[in-house]
This record gives structure tokens, sequence and C-alpha cells, in this order.
């Protein structure tokens, strides 16, 4: 009696390759690979067939130009950002009343102000910024300098002018916003000898 005919949905057994290469009791098979890896395989030859002559004989850079490349791009976008119009002490002043940069100033300073002035600007480290009392020209123009080159020598505070220039405006318009919503004195934090009493009256 013969064997019935294999069906589409039978087990179809491994055939062993010819002539068979046998190791330390292994024998290979000839089986078909997946096809799924062979895709794959091929797909990965497209893509080199594509990018060798791209990055490696036309406009696409690798290594230290591609490096040289990013660096500059680099540069320029940090060049856009201190790229602010320049306004006078009256211009710096209108953009003092600007809910929305308040706002912005705001988040600005509880990421880096908070733990030298305190969240209510009340000083600790720093000094009270709530007070009559300034170590810089309490003028638009005279915060945003300190805010770009820094504080007194020794003292720990950081130029900020990396962030750019909008955005350090906008962290000088909140300061002194929370300045203008009600001076507070901070008897754990009392003026400086070198502070001068010049409150913020415009």
């Amino acid at each position: 009696m013969s064997d019935p005919a294999p069906t589409g949905t039978e087990h179809k057994p491994d055939q062993l390759k010819d002539g068979g290469h046998a190791f330390d009791g292994i024998q290979e098979y000839d089986n078909n690979l997946p096809k799924w890896w062979l895709w794959l395989f091929y797909a990965t030859i497209i893509w080199a067939i594509w990018y060798i002559p791209f990055y490696h004989g036309g406009p696409g850079k690798v290594g230290p130009d591609r490096l040289k490349e990013d660096l500059a791009a680099l540069a320029a976008e940090r060049a856009s950002l201190n790229a602010g119009t320049a306004l006078d002490e009256a211009g710096l002043r209108v953009l003092a009343s600007d809910p929305a940069r308040i706002a912005a100033g705001k988040q600005t300073y509880a990421q880096l102000c908070v733990a030298c002035h305190g969240a209510e600007g009340l000083g600790g480290v720093g000094p009270n910024l709530r007070d009559r009392h300034w170590l810089v020209e309490p003028t638009m123009t005279g915060i945003t300098t300190v805010l770009e080159k820094g504080g007194r020598p020794g003292k720990g505070m950081a130029p900020y002018a990396n962030l750019g220039t909008e955005a350090v405006r906008n962290l000088a318009v909140y300061v002194v916003s929370m300045n203008r919503e009600g001076l507070k004195a901070n008897p754990a934090k009392p003026p400086a000898a070198d502070e001068k009493e010049t409150p913020i009256d415009w």
C-alpha cells in the first residue's frame, strides 16, 4: 500500500544536505532561509548601494567634516538666540508690562534662580529681590546686564547670556514684576552694606 500524498497543511520533514556535513554529531540540513531574513538582507544591499556613494564620494559628510558642519550649525543657532533687537531703557520698560513675558520669565526663574533668591524672591544665598535695596541699578538695562554677565565675583551667580537675549529679558521682566507686586523685607536677609536704597519707581 502506497503512502498518501502529502497535503499543504502537513509538515514537510527537514532534508539532509546532499553529501552532508557532519561534525561532533551535528548534521547540516538544506533548508531555505526565512523570507523575512532574505528581504532584510536584500534591503541592506540596496541601502548600501545608496549609502556608499552618497557619504563616501558625494555630498554626505562623515567624520571630521560632519563634526565641523554640526559645530557650525550650533554656533549659528546660538548666534540667533542672542540676536535680539537692540532696545534702549524705554523700549525695555515697555516689555516689563507684557503678561506673556512675565510668565516666561517666571518659568526660567523657577529653574535657575529659586535656589539662591527663594521662590518669592526674598533672598537666601542671593539678595532679596523684593525690597528697596539693590546692588545694581534697578532699571531694565541694569538688571539685564547683570543677568547676562553674572553677579559679583566670588558670589556664585553665573552669567546667563547663553539663554539668549529674549530669555534674559523675560527673566528681568519677571524680577521687576515681583518687586512691583509689593515690597517685602526679609529679617533673615537684611540689605548688605553695598546695597543702595533705590526702589523701582517706574
